[in-house]
């Protein structure tokens, strides 16, 4: 991947809305590597839509939305799954399955959508655990840890991946990039 292309594209993008809701805006939004976008959505009535739209899996009406160069309105489902693999998303309900301890919650989105060795992947997250503030990885289930501590893990886990990683290496079987 280009270092100075962005990973995430937005122009004039404009999501599809149903007859019954109001018209919305354009949205333009460029991240380059190592870029963050907080967005402040406490009133709106369905917080995770711009985050659902920079995914891909909001439909547009008008203009672009690209992930790593990649439109999303015409890569391949496949493809398009990989690419989302790629990308850190902190929710807002937290979405810990709760019978798994914290750690294995973490690791688990890498675990699925990379190649790399179980090992890596821990001592990567162990250092970001470190980084934001808690002692390791937590061994205990999501129930069992402070709500400060979770939002901390919760970032651990969206910072986990390596967005370029997908990109860097042949092609995922079957896409063919655009």
């Amino acid at each position: 991947m280009d270092p100075s292309a962005p990973v995430l594209d937005l122009a004039a993008a404009r999501p599809q809305v149903g007859a019954d809701e109001a018209p919305a805006l354009e949205i333009d939004l460029r991240l380059m590597a190592g870029e963050l976008a907080l967005v402040d959505a406490r009133h709106s009535a369905r917080p995770a839509w711009l985050a659902d739209l920079c995914c891909g899996l909001v439909p547009l009406a008008a203009g672009t939305a690209r992930f790593l160069g990649r439109d999303w309105s015409v890569v391949p489902p496949d493809y398009a799954d990989a690419l989302r693999g790629r990308i850190g998303r902190v929710f807002f309900s937290g979405s810990w399955i709760g019978f798994m301890d914290v750690s294995t919650n973490i690791l688990l989105p890498q675990l699925h959508h990379t190649r790399d060795h179980p090992r890596e992947l821990r001592d990567r997250a162990t250092a970001l655990c470190c980084a934001f503030g808690l002692p390791g990885l937590p061994l205990v289930r999501p129930g069992e840890l402070a709500a400060s501590d979770l939002a901390r893990a919760a970032c651990v886990r969206a910072f986990s991946g390596i967005p370029h990683w997908c990109c860097s290496k042949a092609p995922c079987k079957g896409a063919s990039p655009t």
